[in-house]
Parts: structure tokens; C-alpha cells; sequence
């Protein structure tokens, strides 16, 4: 049984969009090249073997690794576009550079006031161009961790002033799929509570559904993105 991903092309779309394109079809060809070895070496219709979880799980992998990158191209390559563009995006730009000149503005302890990043502040102001100090230190911020959660995946999106329901079709579904790719990835998806076997076990039909949502995921964020600099 194969999958069907749609592609994305560089037909109409800005040149500054041809890196997160090429992430994306690379993920794509990938995913789709683990689904075809998984149909060439299944045996029989009996119950997956260990190796054949693998490959299961290694197209997960991968597929939530593509929305990854795409995602910290996009952060790269067309977010200071955005900024200047979208007021949605620059008035995130504002919260971000307010936040960041006031540490402990996030999780302040009780009982303490926020005070000045003085030395952030003092690079800034010295600076030739500080506007530039700051892009490069959201860009450091949004590009220094992997997407992990459905929650960093749209905060990374608000700061395109793309909403959730642009690129997430099933919130609930893709908080799913990142509590099994974490499973995977950090737990090697044991479970050593099983009579059997002590990993969890995947069913195609889930693992593939997965693989594809995320990628759709991804090809929505390409597109969100898109309309913006168009």
C-alpha cells in the first residue's frame, strides 16, 4: 500500500522559499521511500516483525525531522521578510525584543521584579545596525531548540503571524503524533511493562497516517508562508 504526499514546486513562489521547498521534497521523497520498503519487505499478513517496527518508526522519525527543518529554513531564510511585511509578524517582533530586555519576564519567581538585560540592551543601542541584533537573536531563540510539541510548532508560527488553524487541521491529532515521536526518539519506545515484546507496538495504518499529517503540516506552513511575501 503506498502513500500519496503532495509535492510542492517553485511555480509563482519567491526565489527566498526555494531552501524550505527543497527541505520539504527531500522529506517527502524520504518518507515515501521507507513506506515502499516497508510494502517490498512485509511477510505475509501476519504480525509485524521487530525490523519491520523499525522502519515504521524511522519514517516517523523523518517525517517529523522534515517539518523540523522546513520550519527553521522558513525561520532563516523569509521570517525578517515577514517582519517587515506583516504587522501581525512585526507586532510578535515587538513582544519578542520586550521579553528579551526584561529577563525574567517569562517566569518570573514570586516576589521579584522584572529587571533590564542591560548588557543585551547596551549591544543593541551600541550597535551600527540594531535592528539586526535583535532579528539575529529571534532567529537564535526559534531556531535553538527541534519542534517537539504542538505547542513550539505554532509559537514558531505566530511569529509569522500564521494561525493554528492555517497549518493544523486536528490539533488534538498532531499532539498525538509528537507524543509518539518523543516516545520513539527519547524512549526508544520501550515499554517494559509488555509480555512480550518491550516496545510499543505501531500499526501501518497509524504510522502512515501520521507521516502524512505532519508532512501536510509542513506543506501548510510553505504555503502560510507564501502568502505572506507574494
Amino acid at each position: 500500500m503506498s502513500i500519496v504526499i503532495p509535492p510542492l514546486n517553485m511555480k509563482d513562489r519567491p526565489k527566498i522559499l526555494k531552501n524550505a521547498v527543497v527541505v520539504y521534497q527531500n522529506a517527502r521523497k524520504s518518507v515515501t521511500a521507507f513506506c515502499t520498503y516497508f510494502d517490498d519487505t512485509k511477510i505475509g499478513r501476519g504480525a509485524t516483525t521487530d525490523q519491520e517496527q523499525d522502519i515504521l518508526r524511522a519514517m516517523l522519525l523523518f517525517a517529523t525531522a522534515g517539518l523540523d527543518a522546513v520550519a527553521k529554513q522558513l525561520i532563516k531564510d523569509v521570517l525578517p521578510e515577514v517582519i517587515m511585511k506583516d504587522i501581525g509578524a512585526h507586532t510578535e517582533f515587538e513582544k519578542f525584543l520586550e521579553r528579551r530586555i526584561r529577563k525574567g519576564s517569562v517566569d518570573v519567581e514570586p516576589g521579584k521584579k522584572d529587571s533590564l538585560d542591560i548588557k543585551f540592551l547596551s549591544k543593541v543601542l551600541a550597535s551600527r545596525k540594531p535592528r539586526q541584533i535583535v532579528i539575529d537573536d529571534l532567529l537564535r531563540t526559534l531556531t535553538g531548540d527541534s519542534l517537539q510539541s504542538k505547542e513550539q510548532l505554532l509559537k514558531v508560527a505566530a511569529h509569522f503571524a500564521i494561525t493554528a488553524k492555517e497549518i493544523v487541521q486536528d490539533q488534538k491529532l498532531v499532539k498525538t503524533i509528537f507524543e509518539v515521536r518523543n516516545q520513539i526518539a527519547h524512549e526508544m519506545d520501550i515499554n517494559l511493562g509488555a509480555r512480550n515484546r518491550n516496545r510499543w507496538p505501531r500499526k501501518y495504518e497509524d504510522m502512515t497516517g501520521y507521516a502524512c499529517e505532519i508532512l501536510s503540516v509542513a506543506r501548510k506552513f510553505v504555503l502560510a508562508v507564501n502568502s505572506k511575501i507574494a
